[in-house]
């Protein structure tokens, strides 16, 4: 698929050229850089470092059936098999959201709308409690307002 900047973390550090993460570990607005904490800790969505085009890329190709097959997809959509189900501005969408320390990723598409959403992030959030959380799904819920 061409995907050239996307790879899973390995026992070294993040790689050279990756944008710094940072963390507010005490909801006190002091960010914590964080990007030489080993990535290899956190399994599947949180071990994937990748770039938006590639993300694109691939789940562009995920959802036209160019992956898998249709049945495969329509069980994927309704098993929660990797992809998840949300509603923006009362629209469906499907995707999946990833976070680390230090980093954020949001990945939807809206069929609907047609509509393909990237939204990667440097902030990390420790756990979906966390207090930075209200405010990345207020970003990606106008991004995606502005997109549409």
């Amino acid at each position: 698929m061409g995907l050239s900047h996307t790879s899973t973390s390995s026992m070294e550090a993040y790689p050279s050229g990756l944008v710094r993460g940072y963390v507010d570990f005490y909801g006190n607005d002091q960010m914590r850089d964080v990007n030489e904490w080993d990535a290899h800790r956190f399994d599947a969505e949180g071990n994937i470092i990748s770039t938006a085009n590639d993300l694109f890329t691939f789940f562009q190709a995920l959802m036209s059936g160019k992956l898998v097959s249709a049945d495969l997809l329509e069980t994927m959509k309704h098993q929660r098999l990797g992809l998840l189900q949300e509603t923006f501005e009362l629209e469906n969408a499907l995707g999946h959201d990833g976070i680390a320390i230090g980093y954020s990723a949001e990945m939807w598409y809206l069929p609907r709308s047609e509509l393909t959403v990237i939204l990667l992030s440097n902030q990390g959030r420790l756990v979906n409690e966390n207090w930075s959380v209200l405010k990345y799904e207020n970003l990606l819920r106008r991004v995606i307002e502005i997109a549409r």
